[in-house]
């Protein structure tokens, strides 16, 4: 083989999705990586971008570091799987499903949004406020998994669809447990209020996931379940 063999041959580049957020300590735009950092073992494979530690460290800055650390993390998970939802959305066979992953692709929109917004703030200074901490993401149907329900027969979901579904399904069971991890961690209120707002609505977005794909193969068991939860709250 020609050249040098202790040198390791070039890797071509891959296509990367470049956030807004920005790593200024090292000058360099915050990619995503290789290896999926959102998912899989629910992050146990993240990769964050490393940076210079600072010459005179308080604890105020060591938070600081590490908070902007998680919500890079955190915007790289919402860009990977806002990508999942709209390529599910183009491939689902049900319109059902179709309607359910475009509503999800876009409430991860507001996601990535806010996180480069706290991003940006806690960058400049490390203080929390009501404004940062306030986490309002658009009104939507409230009834969309019924919306898209109607759209489609029970029990008749394709493979395709039904895996499109458990992917999705572990992919918010995983986010609910970041940002619950998180909020355990923050010190400040605001902080954890913040991250509990977000692992409220990725546990709405789980349960979403879940009765669709109930109804789609179970239906017996799916219409037994909900008609229980009518009756118990009545």
């Amino acid at each position: 083989m020609a050249g040098n063999p202790s040198t390791p041959a070039a890797t071509p580049p891959r296509p990367s999705l470049t956030l807004e957020a920005i790593d200024k300590a090292n000058g360099e735009p915050y990619v995503e990586g290789d290896k999926n950092p959102g998912y899989g073992d629910c992050g146990n494979n993240r990769q964050i971008t490393a940076r210079e530690p600072a010459k005179r460290e308080t604890p105020i800055m060591k938070v600081q570091e590490y908070m902007l650390k998680a919500l890079k993390d955190a915007v790289q998970m919402e860009v990977e799987g806002r990508q999942f939802y709209l390529e599910a959305a183009k491939k689902a066979k049900s319109a059902g499903v179709r309607e359910i992953m475009e509503y999800l692709a876009e409430s991860e929109k507001y996601h990535i949004e806010k996180f480069n917004e706290v991003y940006r703030s806690l960058e400049k200074d490390p203080s929390w406020t009501e404004t940062i901490a306030a986490f309002k993401p658009p009104q939507h149907e409230p009834y969309v998994c019924v919306m898209a329900m109607t759209k489609d027969q029970q029990g008749a979901g394709g493979d395709d669809d039904l895996q499109a579904l458990k992917t999705g399904i572990k992919m918010e069971e995983c986010s609910i447990d970041y940002y619950t991890k998180l909020a355990k961690e923050a010190t400040n209120p605001l902080a954890r209020r913040f991250f509990m707002s977000v692992a409220h609505e990725e546990r709405g977005h789980y349960l979403t996931l879940m009765d669709m794909h109930n109804y789609l193969t179970l239906p017996e068991d799916w219409f037994y379940i909900t008609q229980m939860s009518n009756v118990d709250g009545a």
